[in-house]
């Protein structure tokens, strides 16, 4: 999905300035590529429960 709106992005801004491939290789490498790791990273600490939760008692 962001993938597409990247390329659509690029679309609109390449038929008015012709910058329209820079500016997607700079989102791209700025918003997609970060928020797939972070997707990566969070579904694998899921998966293998990396990080447990930790129970409060009250006193």
């Amino acid at each position: 999905m962001l993938v597409a709106l990247i390329n659509l992005a690029e679309f609109f801004i390449d038929s008015l300035f012709f910058v329209g491939s820079f500016i997607t290789i700079a989102l791209s490498l700025i918003v997609v590529v970060p928020l797939m790791e972070i997707l990566k990273t969070e579904l694998y600490t899921r998966k293998f429960e990396l990080v447990k939760r930790t129970i409060h008692i009250s006193r």
